[in-house]
């Protein structure tokens, strides 16, 4: 609300959207952002889906797909991640280098690794 030497008033109608808010049940509590965040706990997922979750945000993600009835789709593989990230991050395809350091690169932090090296691009 405006501070009360700014001398603006509620108009009439506003008064009545608020006092209907508040009588539909409206919630008063102190402003989002200065709120203590709560721990959501991991939904539980079919065993399938337990496979695909690599992290947590996956956790509801797929008991979302669950709930709709649908599946996630398979893992891109290594050429479109590389070329999505690229073009994400840098505004450019990746170059051949860039894509054949990728594909050799074996172990579980790749990804992470070329995510570091486009952002760390002047591009």
């Amino acid at each position: 609300m405006p501070p009360p030497e700014a001398k603006i008033a509620l108009s009439l109608r506003d008064k009545k959207l608020l006092a209907t808010w508040v009588n539909q049940g409206a919630k008063f509590g102190g402003h989002w952002a200065f709120e203590t965040p709560n721990q959501s706990q991991l939904p539980t997922l079919s065993p399938s889906n337990r496979k695909w979750a690599r992290n947590e945000i996956d956790h509801f993600i797929a008991k979302r797909l669950e709930r709709e009835g649908l599946k996630p789709s398979p893992a891109a593989s290594k050429e479109t991640l590389i070329r999505r990230a690229a073009l994400d991050l840098t505004g450019l395809p990746p170059s051949l280098k860039d894509v054949d350091t990728f594909l050799a690169d074996k172990s579980p932090e790749a990804y992470e690794r070329i995510l570091d090296r486009l952002l760390a691009s002047e591009h």
